[in-house]
């Protein structure tokens, strides 16, 4: 290139002789122009060298290197991972919202067996039973403790599944028993039991009348004998007949069937609870 702009100055340095020597007044007047008009083109030209090398350079200063490209890449993965983790954990949390609010607003499909404590001594807690809000049975259960002494302790109130207790070989001496008796040996195959009933096992709702008779059970009957020092329930096989015939045809054809215990306190805490939801 520089060579090139060499000659062209040399051409130009010949023709201006040139002209000097057969028309002198004329270069007089244009060899200020020539010189300019040669000044132009070599900065023409430098311009363009400049130009093509400096975009070339910039190309080659600009391509990133494959370490710069894989730190990169690195980023882009580290940050939509961390996206699809938050968009995740806030799925899972809207899902459990929604799970919180169905197990409370939906409705129970099955039959519900109430039972509402309204007196206790130190031995024994009576009660009224209801099947579908209709009262079904008095109750008999054993006395309340904070620390529980087996065999001797009621359940806590709450809300359980009511089911068969089917156990096949052997059966349990007390399946047996009421399997042997011949007032209720035509229908009674399974104990009915009170399902997962924590630090509990083997609950069963059957017949008796005094809390000698209950080791943490729920004995039902027809009548009640309270104004005794220790209190007893009455014609305790008639109530449970009508109430095992009852509940057996419902399991039977696979109708779920629920136990609601409320305590003594329980008038006060539906108070408090519809406090709670006024406030909501």
């Amino acid at each position: 290139m520089k060579r090139f702009f060499a000659l062209l100055l040399i051409a130009a340095l010949i023709l201006a002789v040139v002209i000097f020597f057969t028309n002198p007044k004329l270069l007089d007047k244009v060899w200020l122009w020539l010189i300019g008009f040669a000044g132009s083109i070599i900065g023409f030209f430098r311009n363009i060298f400049d130009q093509l090398k400096g975009a070339f350079g910039s190309k080659e200063k600009e391509e990133p290197t494959v370490d710069q490209l894989t730190h990169t890449h690195q980023k882009e993965v580290t940050s939509q991972l961390k996206d699809a983790e938050q968009k995740l954990n806030e799925l899972k949390k809207e899902i459990e919202e929604q799970e919180a609010v169905l197990k409370t607003t939906t409705p129970f499909l099955g039959t519900t067996i109430t039972l509402i404590r309204y007196t206790y001594d130190e031995h024994t807690t009576l009660g009224l039973l209801y099947v579908r809000d209709k009262f079904t049975a008095y109750t008999l259960e054993d006395t309340y403790r904070e620390e529980k002494i087996k065999g001797k302790t009621r359940i806590p109130s709450g809300t359980y599944q009511i089911g068969f207790r089917e156990i096949t070989d052997p059966p349990s001496p007390l399946t047996q028993k009421y399997r042997n008796r011949s007032d209720l040996k035509d229908f009674f195959t399974h104990h009915l039991e009170v399902k997962n009933v924590e630090n509990f096992n083997f609950i069963y709702i059957h017949i008796g009348n005094d809390h000698g008779d209950t080791d943490g059970c729920i004995l039902i009957a027809d009548g009640i004998h309270a104004s005794s020092l220790e209190k007893k329930i009455l014609s305790s096989v008639k109530a449970y007949t009508k109430f095992y015939k009852h509940i057996k045809a419902l399991l039977e054809v696979g109708e779920p069937v629920r136990l609601v215990i409320y305590d003594e306190d329980w008038i006060e805490q539906l108070h408090l609870n519809n406090l709670k939801v006024q406030s909501a």
